[in-house]
């Protein structure tokens, strides 16, 4: 099965500031950070060590809210920062873009910023 790399550069406005835990893993190893900003098809990561490389394949676990789950999202490094990188998600489906879009209005809703 063929999966495919959503690009959402057509969208920022959906971009919303978040705290978020994150767990990632890699070729590179893995460790934790904190997600903080998401939009529907990616994340930005800071405080992750260690640092993926630009391209390469992660896999990132966090939970939107206390009351869901874990989700665990396979992603490629899009930008790599001195604190963290930046993520697009590959194959969403229908069920998790939909969560996704609830918990972003979710924050939008509460009055954290969008970025």
């Amino acid at each position: 099965m063929q999966q495919d790399v959503i690009d959402d550069r057509k969208q920022p406005e959906k971009r919303v500031k978040t705290s978020i835990a994150v767990v990632h893993t890699g070729t590179y190893g893995g460790g934790r950070g904190t997600l903080v900003s998401l939009w529907q098809t990616g994340a930005q990561i800071e405080d992750a060590s260690p640092l993926p490389e630009p391209g390469s394949e992660v896999n990132v676990s966090f939970r939107l809210s206390a009351d869901l789950l874990p989700l665990a999202m396979t992603g490629e490094v899009t930008e790599t920062t001195e604190k963290g990188f930046s993520v697009t998600f590959m194959a969403i489906d229908r069920r998790v873009r939909g969560l996704f879009k609830r918990a972003i209005t979710e924050i939008i809703r509460r009055g954290e910023e969008s970025v």
